[in-house]
This record gives C-alpha cells, sequence and structure tokens, in this order.
C-alpha cells in the first residue's frame, strides 16, 4: 500500500538535509559553484520529500486511513473534512509535523527563487537545515512517529470537541507559518551581514518585508487564537497570560524590536537621513532581536510539549522526551550566550530617546513574561507550588506599556492637539465613574488608558491630514497611522470589556421569562443526547439549548441564543467537558451567554421544574477591539504594499540592476 511508502520517504530526506548543511558550512570556507549547486538541490529534494510525506499524512486523515495510529487516534469518520484536516496538528506529534512542513514549503520556494544572492543563500540553507533536523529527530521517537501502523482498524479515539471549530483549523498554521518565516528571516539575514549586504537598499526592503509578513502571521495566529478561546472555551475573556499563550507572545515582541530597528535602517529616498554609525548600531540591532526571536520559538517549542508547564492547552508528552528536551534546551542556551556575545562585541547605541525607551520596554516586557512562565517550574522543583496569573502581568505589564505611551504623547509633532484631547480623555473617564463605580486602582487606570489614546490619536490624525494638505501624504503614512491608531483603539476596547463589564449567573427554567439586562430572556427547549461509546464505553450527555430574547417594550424576538454544554462521566460523575457560549454583538456591547451546568430539580418533581444555570457578560465597546483588529491589519497591509512598490521601483532602476 502507497501509504506504507510515507515512512521511507520521510527517512530518505534526512541524508540530502545532512548534505545540505554539509555543503552550506563547506560554502562559508570555500565557495565555489560546484557547492552553490549540491546544497541548493539538497534543500529542494529534501523539502520535497519532507512535504510530499506530509501531504501523504493529509490524504490518509481525510481518507480516513485508520491504518495509521495518529489517524486512528484522532479523528472518526464523520467528522467534517476541515476538521479532520485540523485534526493533523491537534496533536503533538502532529503539530511539530505542520511546523516542519511550513520550514519546508518556505524553504522550497527559497531556494527555486532568484532574487538572492547565492552566497546568501549558502549560509541561511545551512541554518534552516539545522531546524528541519531538530524537528525531524522529535518526530523520529517511536511515540512521536506519525506513520506508526496498525493492525487493527478501529476508531479508539475522536477529535478534541474545544478543536471542532474553524477558528482553531486557521490558529495554528498561522501562528506556525510567522514562527517558519522568522527562522528563514534571521537565516537570510545572518547570511547577508556575513556577506556585507546590508548596506544594499532592495536587501533591507526585501528584509523589512518578510520581517512584515512574518509579524502580521504571528499577529494573525494570535488574534484567531484569541477570538477562538472567546466564542468557544466559554471563558469570556480575550487573553488570560496562559503560560501557552504567553510563549506564543514572546517571539511578536522579538519580532515588533526587528521591525523598529529594520525602520531605522537607510533608504533609497533619503539615504542620508542616518549616519552611517546609527545604521550600523540598528543592522545589530536588529541581530540581536532576531535572535530573540529564533531563541524564543525554539524555547517555547521545548515548554509547551515538556509537561512543566500549567496550561489549558499543553501538550502532554511521555517521559521518554527528556533527554530530547535536555538536548535543545542545551542548543537554546548556546544561541543565548551567542546572543550574549553579540551584544558585547557589537555596538549598539541609541542616540533617539524614543527608540530607546521602545527597545527598552519590549526587551523589559519579555524578562517579565519569561520571569512568569519560567519562575513556577523553579519553584515546583523545590516543592513550592507557584501559579502565576493574570494579576501578576495586569500589575506590572500594563503599567508599564501605559507609562511608554503616555510618553510618546509628550514627543508628538502636535502637543497642543494631543495635550487638548488628553484632557478631553480624562473628563470621559471621570464622567463614566458617575455612572459605574470603580476602585482607586481601576480609576486610574481608565483615566492613564483613555485620556493617552486619545492625545495619540488625535495627533496622528492632525499629522495624517497635514501630509494631506501639503500633498505629501506617502502610503507609508497612511498604513503607520493605521497601526499605531489601531493600538490606542486597541486599548480603549480593552479597558472597557476589563473595567466596564459586568458578569453574573442566572438559572433559567423553561417557558419561564426573566430580565437581564433591559431584556427579556425566555428558555424555550433543552434537548439533552446521551450516548456511549461502543469501544471505549465512555458516557456522555450533550445539552442543547435555545433561548429568545425580546424587547419588553414591543415584545418583538430580537435574537435567538443556541449556547450548549458537553459532559461526559468521567467515574465519579459528570464532568464539564466543553462549553459553546453564543453572544449578542452589538456597535455598543457585547452579550455573552455560556450554558454552565444543568442543576437538578429543586423539588425532584417534573422535568419543567429543572434549573439551568448559565453565566452571563455584559461587554461594553466590545466592537472596539474587532475594529482594532481591522485598522491593524489594513496598517500591515498597506505598509507590505509600500515596501513592494518600493522594491519594484529599484528593480527598475537603471542604477540598481544587479541583484542582491
Amino acid at each position: 500500500m502507497l501509504y506504507s511508502l510515507l515512512f521511507p520517504i520521510f527517512i530518505i530526506s534526512i541524508p540530502f538535509l545532512l548534505l545540505q548543511v554539509g555543503t552550506s558550512v563547506a560554502s562559508v570556507v570555500v565557495y565555489n559553484n560546484i557547492l552553490s549547486i549540491i546544497h541548493k538541490i539538497s534543500a529542494i529534494f529534501s523539502s520535497f520529500l519532507l512535504l510530499l510525506s506530509f501531504y501523504g499524512l493529509l490524504h490518509a486523515f481525510i481518507h480516513n486511513a485508520v491504518i495509521f495510529d495518529m489517524v486512528n487516534s484522532h479523528t472518526t469518520p464523520n467528522l467534517p473534512l476541515i476538521y479532520k484536516i485540523g485534526a493533523i496538528w491537534s496533536n503533538s506529534a502532529g503539530s511539530i509535523f505542520l511546523e516542519l512542513a511550513i520550514i519546508s514549503l518556505f524553504s522550497l520556494f527559497f531556494n527555486l527563487q532568484t532574487i538572492i544572492n547565492s552566497h546568501i543563500i549558502a549560509i541561511a540553507n545551512g541554518i534552516l537545515g539545522l531546524f528541519q533536523l531538530s524537528l525531524m529527530i522529535y518526530l523520529l521517537f517511536p511515540h512521536n512517529n506519525p506513520f506508526v501502523l496498525l493492525h487493527h482498524r478501529l476508531f479508539l479515539g475522536e477529535l478534541n470537541p474545544m478543536l471542532k471549530n474553524i477558528w482553531l483549523v486557521v490558529h495554528p498554521p498561522s501562528l506556525y507559518a510567522g514562527y517558519s518565516l522568522s527562522i528563514l528571516l534571521t537565516a537570510v539575514y545572518m547570511g547577508a551581514m556575513i556577506h556585507n549586504k546590508l548596506r544594499d537598499f532592495k536587501t533591507v526592503l526585501l528584509l523589512k518585508f518578510v520581517a512584515v509578513i512574518a509579524f502580521s502571521l504571528l499577529s494573525l495566529g494570535l488574534v484567531i487564537g484569541s477570538i477562538w478561546a472567546y466564542y468557544t472555551l466559554g471563558w469570556g475573556g480575550l487573553w488570560f497570560w496562559d503560560s501557552v499563550e504567553n510563549l506564543a507572545l514572546l517571539p511578536w515582541l522579538g519580532l515588533l524590536g526587528v521591525i523598529h530597528a529594520l525602520l531605522f535602517i537607510p533608504h533609497q529616498q533619503n539615504p542620508t537621513k542616518y549616519s552611517s554609525e546609527s545604521a550600523e548600531s540598528n543592522r545589530n540591532l536588529a541581530l540581536l532581536w532576531l535572535v530573540i526571536s529564533t531563541t524564543l520559538i525554539l524555547a517555547g517549542i521545548i515548554l509547551e510539549r515538556s509537561n512543566l508547564l500549567i496550561s489549558s492547552h499543553s501538550f502532554f508528552e511521555k517521559k521518554q522526551m527528556g533527554i530530547y528536551f535536555l538536548i535543545l534546551a542545551f542548543v537554546i542556551l548556546l544561541s543565548l550566550l551567542w546572543m550574549l556575545a553579540i551584544a558585547i562585541t557589537t555596538k549598539i547605541s541609541f542616540k533617539n530617546k524614543i527608540f530607546f525607551l521602545i527597545n527598552s520596554v519590549l526587551l523589559g516586557s519579555i524578562l517579565i513574561i519569561l520571569l512568569g512562565i519560567v519562575y513556577p517550574i523553579i519553584s515546583n522543583f523545590y516543592g513550592h507550588a507557584i501559579s502565576i496569573g493574570a494579576t501578576f502581568y495586569n500589575i506590572i505589564l500594563v503599567p508599564l506599556w501605559i507609562i511608554t505611551y503616555l510618553a510618546l504623547t509628550f514627543h508628538l509633532k502636535h502637543k497642543k492637539t494631543a495635550l487638548s484631547f488628553f484632557s478631553i480623555g480624562i473628563l470621559l473617564s471621570l464622567y463614566s465613574r458617575i455612572y459605574y463605580p470603580l476602585s482607586v486602582k481601576d480609576t486610574i487606570i481608565s483615566l492613564a488608558i483613555c485620556s493617552t489614546a486619545l492625545s495619540v490619536s488625535a495627533s496622528l490624525l492632525f499629522t495624517l491630514y497635514q501630509n494631506f494638505s501639503t500633498k505629501k501624504l506617502a502610503l507609508k503614512h497612511i498604513s503607520t497611522t493605521l497601526i499605531h491608531i489601531s493600538i490606542a483603539t486597541l486599548m480603549i476596547g480593552w479597558l472597557s470589556v476589563s473595567v466596564y463589564s459586568k458578569e453574573k449567573i442566572i438559572d433559567l427554567r423553561i417557558n419561564i421569562p426573566t430580565t437581564i439586562n433591559k431584556k427579556i430572556y425566555l428558555l424555550k427547549d433543552v434537548k439533552t443526547i446521551a450516548n456511549t461509546n461502543a469501544i471505549t464505553g465512555v458516557q456522555k450527555k450533550q445539552i442543547y439549548t435555545i433561548i429568545n430574547v425580546s424587547n419588553p417594550h414591543t415584545n418583538r424576538l430580537e435574537h435567538t441564543l443556541r449556547p450548549s454544554l458537553l459532559k461526559e462521566n468521567k467515574g465519579t460523575g459528570w464532568q464539564i467537558t466543553n462549553t459553546n457560549p453564543d453572544t449578542i454583538l452589538t456597535p455598543l456591547s457585547n452579550t455573552y451567554i455560556a450554558l454552565v451546568n444543568d442543576v437538578a430539580s429543586r423539588n425532584n418533581k417534573a422535568h419543567e421544574d429543572v434549573y439551568y444555570s448559565f453565566r452571563v457578560y455584559q461587554h461594553y465597546l466590545f466592537s472596539l477591539i474587532l475594529f482594532a483588529y481591522f485598522l491593524f491589519f489594513m496598517g500591515l497591509i498597506l505598509y507590505a504594499v509600500h515596501l513592494v512598490t518600493e522594491i519594484s521601483h529599484i528593480h527598475k532602476s537603471k542604477d540598481n540592476e544587479n541583484d542582491i
């Protein structure tokens, strides 16, 4: 059977990867055309074979080939096609294989393109090959091998109900694509720096473009993950400072540092804007941020699968992986030491105060988040179980970020406009406190966020208007303005959702109306479906509800909500496995309702006396968060278009005909 050939195809790629790395290292010492051809062909063949094996496994999931243990354990025949595809990366080995496949895809395109100088490709191929090999070693462990065959063909498992969501089908590929492109960017940047190509305008623009795309993919993955958590898990929030969430946030902060460092490298339109000393410093700074970001990606892969994290969605690993994780941890330690050596031996200066502030806050944020992740792990080794949650990060990071944005307010071009809207923000915060009692802490946070966000947005918009009126408006100005205004909008949205939200637990009975937030809620119907798995004997109970929401003045039906619940008998009683909440989104608020339990009859009589317990959140200005996401990605898209335009302009220029 063709499926039995997938593992040999996977194994055959190893010699090509070893040849790719070996010739890449050799080409650094002695470069010639033969080595150039060998490492390119090796990279193309190895990437093609890895992609072919991944496609074979994808085909197996789609066509229910339960000959594979992975297919047998994570899917069922009646699962919709889109979830069968997502089931591949619903487990630890599958997610690593997805990361390997995406890196291989980028490597394949990278070696087929003709834009980048072959000397740079040689160094980049060596780094990419090492990453591919490290991921392959993980998949070669027996309990991680995705190609393990079975003699029996029975579906003994199924996809986790919480993963049966379209957002989770898109979330990991987007996140891993951002990781892979970051690794490729690091590899190319190192090659360009070694061969002194970072003084070439086209090279810098191309690196900026790749950095923006990697940052956009990583941002998309984080946003999709937060939306999935909000609409699927029944948590009622978008970010909970969970350990795995934080591990994904760290490379994002690193890439943010990369982009800001690349922005201050001279460009073609004004090559003398920055001094040669400043440009060299920013080149070194960009490399430092790239090493930090790549190291954090590797650290995240290790910690997420180490059984050391306390997280709601970390992968379970067997103890035999300890040796492999120890080796990878040693590699990361070497990377950190190398990163430290770069920082010490290269000259990095900060003449721009705002630029210094941005880099300091980014680095400080990374260190604080790392402390929150690592400290509980260390304390557990000494027998002290400690869990660091949202309170720790909110107390330290939120004020830090507010102060940073506040500092930007006093360095804007139009200070009078900024200060005017700063005052308006203070008045709005004080006015809202009249109608919504807040603690002293929440009042201070509200004042700071609202006033700062309004002042920064007003100043940026006024600058944009002036550029428009003087006909100096460029796509770059529009894009960067949108991105920074989106952050200010997001701040106000998060403030409203975090500080001004209301939460209550209510009990509903069938056909008994209840008033919630000036609306009439009527539980119309409840359907309970109980079943027992014939093979595993697991008992499950699915509870589906229908709630009509009406206007109390007109009695007109406005919404129909369908929150549901999945419970599983664990032997000690029924336990909640999954909740599927429902929402009512309006421009000013978002009502979020989740079924949290079916309460036993209080008088043990008829079915009509059974109470169903719901959690209801009232989030104000939630739509501002979604609008901020829209502005943010629109700004990134426009900035990417701006970079493509500049690259094509240089490509057509007679003075820059040589390849980078």
